[in-house]
């Protein structure tokens, strides 16, 4: 299963999300596809910063097991849209790598609720 094949999956998975002017905050995810992330969050956890705003940038993390190793996958994001219960991303897979590309398609297959 490739990851530009998959539809939007319910996974849940500890991330932090870093936003150019916004600072960061930690947070979990409840969706992930290849081109979009739904962090779970509060826009004020930002606290001592501007709100996120759509069209922003910034990085999000993601923290999981590879098989019995802790990873960390870093991924360049635009907000998209911005709601009481989080934060949506858009994320681009066909610029991740192919180490990238290889960990979100574990993700994918792997962490689901």
């Amino acid at each position: 299963m490739h990851a530009a094949q998959c539809e939007q999956k319910q996974i849940r998975i500890p991330c932090h999300l870093e936003v150019s002017g916004a600072g960061v905050v930690s947070a979990q995810t409840s969706y992930i596809s290849p081109d979009n992330i739904f962090v779970e969050c509060q826009p004020s956890s930002f606290i001592g910063h501007q709100p996120p705003r759509p069209g922003m940038t910034g990085i999000i993390t993601l923290a999981f097991k590879y098989f019995s190793t802790k990873k960390s996958l870093k991924i360049k994001c635009n907000i998209l849209r911005i709601g009481p219960s989080g934060i949506e991303l858009h994320t681009n897979y066909s610029a991740l790598n192919a180490t990238q590309q290889k960990l979100f398609n574990f993700l994918l297959e792997t962490y689901l609720d």
